[in-house]
């Protein structure tokens, strides 16, 4: 069975919520300032938050006071040694004013904004409020829409096409989570991404952006392709290019605009998914080779090497940690 987190103010000392509060909303988010009115403080500061891991992702509760948040470069310098993430916001009561990158979205219940914790942002709440963040690694949006950072602070309603069904989705994630067997989590998570970045996808600010429909769905194919093939030794270029029915040089230039070249893409798309497998108590009978090759390396040496290299712990110590005997 899949767990979750609670978090409340209510289990301490008046005195002592504030710095608890503050403390708790960092480490499940990032570094911040936070700004709550003296008038809740004299009431009690009332604040929850509910965690649940989720895959790669994130799925965090929150029903609070009202309060602003903000996140600066000293704050961003401080969090160096952290991953970025992109957070997912769907408001569910109150209304919010996010700022980021010049732009500015009012976010009412039933609608939802996007925002980036490796540039600074606010998040100003008037009045109590209910919302569900979804905190999601940067690397793994990008692999589905390579610019989120052009659709940060901008308000995402239900007029969006497949915003209606993602908004449901997630509702039925977060009052089904307890059922859900700790297995399925991965799937569940990964589908989620998919739905959100299609959705990001055909938003009119998307579709203004420089790149052209065309290419957003020929780079889509290539990446649903790659994903599909992950496990083949095989998988390059050329595989791609027989697959996709384009010219080799096409694919490099598709892939041209990427954070990353192409094929540290399927290497880092591997070690990915060793890394889950790893801590999943479903492959305990396999070796760490086993995995390996289960996802297209042939080297054991190599693995061990990129696996260091990328999350700078052995893939041997990284399972350890999950199981400890």
């Amino acid at each position: 069975m899949a767990q979750q987190t609670l978090i409340s103010t209510a289990m301490l000392p008046v005195k002592q919520r504030l710095e608890f509060w503050h403390d708790s909303v960092c480490k499940h988010f990032a570094s911040l300032e936070i700004g709550v009115h003296n008038e809740d403080l004299s009431k009690g500061l009332r604040s929850t938050l509910v965690h649940s891991e989720f895959g790669k992702l994130d799925l965090i509760q929150l029903d609070a006071c009202r309060q602003t948040v903000q996140r600066d470069h000293r704050k961003i310098i401080a969090d160096a040694h952290r991953q970025d993430y992109t957070l997912f916001s769907l408001q569910l009561r109150g209304i919010g004013k996010v700022e980021q990158d010049g732009r500015q979205a009012i976010v009412r219940p039933g609608e939802a904004v996007l925002f980036d914790t490796s540039r600074p942002y606010s998040f100003q709440l008037d009045e109590d409020f209910e919302k569900i963040v979804i905190r999601i690694p940067s690397e793994t949006l990008k692999t589905l829409f390579s610019r989120p950072d052009r659709l940060c602070a901008v308000n995402i309603n239900s007029s969006a096409p497949g915003a209606n069904l993602l908004f449901t989705y997630i509702g039925s994630l977060i009052s089904e989570y307890k059922t859900l067997p700790q297995n399925c989590t991965s799937a569940f998570s990964n589908a989620l991404i998919e739905m959100i970045g299609g959705m990001l996808q055909e938003l009119p600010e998307s579709k203004s952006a420089n790149d052209s429909s065309i290419k957003k769905t020929h780079l889509y194919e290539l990446k649903r392709t790659i994903a599909t093939e992950l496990a083949n030794p095989k998988l390059g270029a050329e595989l791609l290019s027989l697959q996709l029915g384009l010219s080799i040089s096409s694919i490099y230039r598709i892939f041209s605009h990427e954070p990353i070249p192409l094929i540290q893409y399927i290497w880092n798309s591997r070690l990915e998914r060793c890394f889950e497998d790893l801590i999943n108590k479903c492959y305990l009978d396999l070796s760490i080779t086993e995995i390996a090759f289960r996802w297209g390396f042939n080297s054991s040496a190599h693995f061990s090497r990129a696996f260091k290299e990328r999350y700078g712990i052995t893939p041997t110590a990284h399972r350890k940690n999950s199981f400890p005997l």
